[in-house]
């Protein structure tokens, strides 16, 4: 989907009317995780501790995941001249904002290997739960008529039309 508005433009339609304007974007971005696991050692050698030391576990436990990111976009054009009475302005907001929860267990293999001063660490795990998810969408465009002195809603913005407002989730496993 593309979108596309003026912010600001001198002489749009030369001699007609100009558009001034200002936008400020504001994002957050917020990740937790956390979890508990268990190893137990089912391989090891040994043979040689001066030169060589090799061991494998298997591991499993529970897994949190948490991930929360907002964007919030304000616009405000203020158009001059042509058919425009002068004073009139266009507000805009548009909020966005999305959660996702994982609840889980995981299992896995970890393997060890030292060789004299050289060691290697290997890991390989999957997780498998739920994963909730919410998005919010919100926005609206008010138009400001300094004549009539009234302020008109339009509904959505630029990228959150109406028919994308609204709050959305689901459950997966």
């Amino acid at each position: 989907v593309s979108s596309q508005d003026f912010i600001a433009f001198s002489n749009f339609n030369p001699g007609a009317f100009n558009i001034s304007g200002a936008i400020n974007i504001e994002t957050s971005s917020e990740i937790q995780s956390g979890g508990v696991t268990l190893s137990h050692m089912v391989w090891m050698d040994s043979s040689d501790p001066t030169r060589r030391y090799w061991r494998v576990n298997l591991i499993g436990g529970y897994r949190f995941f948490n991930l929360e990111e907002s964007v919030l976009i304000r616009q405000t054009n203020f158009f001059n001249g042509g058919p425009f009475a002068p004073g009139s302005r266009r507000d805009r907001f548009e909020e966005f904002q999305t959660k996702n929860r994982f609840h889980g267990g995981e299992v896995g293999v970890a393997g060890f290997c030292q060789w004299g001063r050289f060691s290697f660490d290997a890991l390989g795990k999957v997780a498998l739960g739920n994963m909730y998810s919410k998005m919010r969408v919100d926005g609206n465009t008010f138009d400001f008529d300094p004549i009539a002195g009234i302020s008109t809603s339009l509904g959505g913005g630029l990228l959150a039309g109406p028919a994308r407002i609204g709050l959305r989730s689901k459950d997966d496993f």
